[in-house]
């Protein structure tokens, strides 16, 4: 039973393998051939451009592993029906719902992979290619990089009774510059505003350095100057530099991390949970698509090459449909048309319906 188990999988894998493989060759070839002419423009040696298309590969198997993962399935099941050899296991007395089982339990694994995948070697790459691109290809007039290095470490920073304004941050030693915070009260009213061209990391709670306070009151405003002044802003350097860091870029810890902080603060956090969804509902779709798929050709795929054409269109519309849904969804939801949950899983809940339906007949 092991042994053919085993051998099903090896058909699988093997056209998986070949599917990514033929993907990936595609899709460099063609990034390459777009940016060809950037990349000689900038004098790059061969070395460079190797290391730069290679740090891209894990971004091209990120985003093309669901539909690769389908395909390859549909191109196996065909295979393995065309040979007859499904038959054979049919004929053998072995039920298709543990073959089947056996491959969505597979593409389970490899959804999770999937996951790890992505946060522990493709989002570093992704950042290590990005970097290059931008510093060695798309060169900016001095005037505009030194911007750029200005704003770089800006942020905003709010919860329920402060707004804090730092133009930068330096990590080195854990201080901002150009700080500006503002304290208001349950009406939203601000109550004292402090500026300081300096505040510093002093342990265990930030410090400002001669700092310059404004209260204001019904008679009037009022203002004095400090050598030194504690802040209450209950966020380490190592959370408030997360804020300057893009959504995509933060690893899913980081994302969990900055929504508790949020949700401690008071704060709407509804855009980091929309990635941390996203990117679990990207990993699953693979598990998803795998059943769809293996649900339609196992119900409408025959020992014929008319049956054999039908159920590969059925599985590619099917495939489409619920790819479809889900970026139709995605974008409800971003745009607040519909909830969050029903709008990143409401594709997924219907292709699974759909699946457990086809199989159990």
């Amino acid at each position: 039973m092991k042994i053919i188990y085993g051998y099903i999988l090896r058909v699988f894998g093997k056209f998986l393998f070949i599917v990514m493989v033929s993907a990936l060759t595609l899709f460099i070839a063609v990034d390459f051939s777009e940016k060809f002419d950037d990349l000689m423009e900038a004098s790059v040696s061969w070395l460079d451009i190797t290391k730069y298309f290679a740090c891209k590969i894990p971004s091209i198997i990120k985003d093309v592993t669901i539909p690769v993962v389908a395909v390859g399935t549909l191109v196996a099941y065909e295979v393995l029906t065309h040979r007859r050899e499904i038959l054979a296991i049919h004929a053998s007395g072995i039920s298709p719902r543990r073959y089947v089982k056996t491959i969505i339990l597979v593409s389970l694994v490899i959804s999770i992979g999937y996951l790890g995948f992505i946060d522990t070697v493709e989002r570093p790459l992704r950042i290590q290619a990005k970097t290059f691109w931008s510093e060695r290809i798309k060169k900016l007039s001095d005037q505009a990089l030194t911007f750029k290095q200005i704003k770089k470490g800006e942020i905003w920073y709010a919860t329920r009774h402060i707004i804090c304004h730092i133009m930068y941050y330096d990590p080195n030693s854990k201080s901002f510059h150009g700080v500006s915070i503002s304290l208001v009260d349950d009406d939203f009213k601000i109550r004292r505003k402090i500026n300081t061209a300096v505040m510093t990391w002093g342990g265990n709670q930030w410090i400002a350095e001669n700092a310059t306070i404004i209260d204001f009151e019904k008679e009037g405003a009022s203002l004095k100057k400090v050598a030194s002044l504690p802040i209450e802003i209950q966020e380490t350097p190592a959370d408030l530099s997360i804020f300057q860091t893009p959504m995509e870029d933060l690893s899913i810890r980081d994302i969990i991390h900055v929504i508790s902080l949020m949700h401690r603060e008071g704060v709407n956090f509804q855009s980091y949970l929309m990635e941390l969804m996203l990117r679990l509902a990207n990993a699953l779709a693979i598990v998803v698509s795998v059943a769809l798929a293996i649900a339609i050709l196992a119900r409408y795929s025959r020992c014929s090459l008319r049956s054999e054409v039908k159920s590969g269109v059925y599985a590619i519309i099917g495939f489409g449909l619920f790819f479809g849904l889900f970026q139709l969804g995605v974008g409800l939801a971003a745009s607040s048309s519909v909830p969050m949950f029903l709008g990143v899983w409401g594709g997924h809940i219907a292709a699974v319906a759909i699946a457990l339906l086809l199989l159990s007949k």
